[in-house]
């Protein structure tokens, strides 16, 4: 952890959130005099359940060229990062392609809408990253070689959605923060597609663990050198070796440089009979060393036949961020095998034969470019034509729902329904059609002020990239007043003879904070005036049965009295 990058695989891509809360804060700058740096430091927060994925910490310089990654593991808990810079003014970014996570300081989805923040000698403060929410599944397993063998740094990625790591030191992956659906994950080493799979996580969310991408990939096998051992001349028979410069028997011996009879040797500067003297560049002598140059005959290279071709065609002209593209090869030589690249301008995005553009794409072309291959055949390459601009997505969205009783004090909850994953969903409950102030939650608890009021919530959905949406849920019936939850029996104390004081105990009356009212009884009739939490006893009281009415009024709920059982006979 703590290893840097000065270039990533990837540009900055879209918007995805995490499987719960993210805080990064950066804390503890200090000046380091050695290399005229800081050193910047922070942590981050992962409330939730998480897998560990790599994530990187990018850096980016404003008005100068500086950029830095810093690659780490997160996961479930507290992870730490630190980097030394220099001294000016940055962005700081957050991405973790495995878990389609992207953020900037102060939560904005792009580096050019970040905020700069200023690094010097006195620190940085206040550097956090806005909370993102957001539930998904996993895929994980290994990437083998067509050997059974593990293998790193491969390049993996699923189809369909914003999701890519690469393969560790052992072989293994994992793509974390996917919603329930089908899959196709692919691999891709040295750029070249090797192999692929299908996955597909079940409705309950179940994660895909153990996976084998078995690719069609083949390591180059390790060469060892080979010396050749140097060989000595064999040694010759001075009497058989025949030379120029060895002194010879001239009755024996044929040379051009030595007088002979010209009636018995052949020379090139003799004069012969036409007919019996053998042209001087072919020996005569078939134990006489050839001298002539040795001839060859040239070959004519046959030419590598080209691959019958087509320029590809994207299937939409007019793409839409979130809107999967597919590309038409045409027809080209039976038993071609395709490459892909999705190119943003210059810049590679993709490299299977389905893309689905990004936030990063939106007023932007696309065209893509398709590699032929064949043995025996020269490769082709052919480019379809640019796309129009992205335009903006379009949302999957549902109407919202209301569960619960419509009713003072009883919590109601607000069910969004099925929308595009990764959306940001907010939430605005209104009464009567007029907004509740302050309710902006998807749970809300009626009071007295929606007392015969019905309740609507509005769920507003966005996500960078895409044109945010609202969805309005059916009103409920109106709401009904609320029923006390603790209504006790008031009790009375004191000494049952005239003269003396009674006490009326209300008890504890829930909700609280209503009005309690009291009313005293002689027997069954009411007692004027004793409308007080005590009574003193007159002497029309005497030989009869005290008792109180105790009343429990709180606004929006139903008024409710409780009467105490009767005293003794007053004496």
């Amino acid at each position: 952890m703590g290893e840097v990058h000065r270039a990533g695989r990837r540009t900055f891509g879209a918007l995805i959130a995490l499987v719960a809360a993210i805080a990064l804060v950066f804390a503890g700058v200090t000046f380091s005099a050695a290399d005229g740096t800081v050193k910047v430091s922070g942590t981050i927060q992962v409330d939730g359940a998480l897998p560990e994925t790599r994530a990187i910490v990018m850096i980016n310089g404003v008005g100068n060229d500086f950029a830095e990654e810093r690659h780490i593991t997160i996961g479930t808990g507290v992870s730490t990062w630190s980097a030394h810079i220099p001294e000016g003014t940055y962005t700081f970014g957050l991405m973790a392609p495995g878990a389609g996570i992207q953020t900037y300081h102060a939560g904005q989805a792009t580096q050019e809408d970040a905020d700069s923040v200023v690094v010097g000698p006195s620190g940085l403060s206040n550097l956090d990253f806005d909370t993102i929410v957001s539930t998904g599944s996993s895929v994980s397993g290994i990437v083998v070689d067509a050997l059974g063998a593990p293998v790193a740094r491969a390049y993996v990625q699923l189809d369909g959605v914003d999701r890519y790591t690469y393969s560790a030191d052992d072989g293994t992956f994992a793509l974390v923060n996917l919603p329930t659906g089908s899959y196709v994950v692919s691999c891709l080493i040295d750029d070249v597609p090797v192999g692929e799979l299908a996955a597909v996580i079940p409705e309950d969310g179940t994660a895909l663990t153990d996976l084998t991408l078995t690719t069609t990939f083949v390591p180059t096998p390790t060469e060892t050198p080979t010396t050749t051992e140097p060989t000595e001349p064999e040694p010759t028979d001075p009497e058989t070796t025949e030379t120029t410069a060895q002194p010879t028997d001239p009755e024996t011996t044929e040379t051009t440089a030595q007088p002979t009879d010209p009636e018995t040797t052949e020379a090139t500067a003799q004069p012969t009979d036409p007919e019996t003297t053998e042209n001087t560049s072919e020996p005569t002598d078939p134990q006489t060393p050839e001298t002539s140059a040795p001839q060859t005959t040239p070959t004519t290279a046959t030419p590598t036949p080209s691959l019958t071709s087509a320029t590809p065609v994207i299937s939409d002209t007019t793409p839409q961020v979130g809107q999967k593209l597919t590309v038409a090869t045409g027809s080209w030589t039976s038993g071609t095998a395709f490459t892909y690249e999705w190119l943003r301008g210059t810049t590679v995005v993709g490299r299977t034969s389905t893309y689905t553009p990004t936030a990063s794409d939106l007023g932007k072309t696309l065209s893509v470019k398709v590699t032929g291959t064949k043995a025996g055949y020269t490769s082709v390459t052919k480019t379809s034509a640019a796309t129009k601009p992205v335009a903006t997505g379009t949302l999957k969205t549902a109407i919202p729902t209301i569960s619960g009783t419509a009713k003072v004090g009883v919590k109601l909850t607000a069910k969004a329904g099925d929308w595009t994953s990764g959306t940001t969903l907010t939430y605005r409950w209104y009464a009567s059609g007029k907004p509740i102030s302050g309710a902006t939650k998807s749970t809300f608890t009626p009071t007295a002020a929606q007392l015969n009021k019905t309740l609507t919530v509005k769920v507003t959905g966005s996500r960078s990239g895409y044109t945010t949406v609202s969805e309005t849920s059916k009103a409920t019936a109106k709401v009904k007043a609320g029923t006390l939850t603790s209504t006790p029996t008031p009790k009375i104390s004191g000494t049952t003879k005239v003269g003396r004081t009674l006490t009326a105990k209300a008890g504890a009356w829930k909700p609280s904070g209503g009005k309690v009212t009291y009313q005293w009884y002689r027997g069954s009739s009411r007692i004027s005036k004793a409308t007080e939490s005590t009574y003193k006893l007159v002497s029309a009281d005497k030989g009869r049965t005290i008792k109180v009415k105790v009343t429990y009024k709180k606004s929006g709920y139903t008024t409710v009295s409780r009467t105490s059982k009767a005293t003794a006979k007053i004496s």
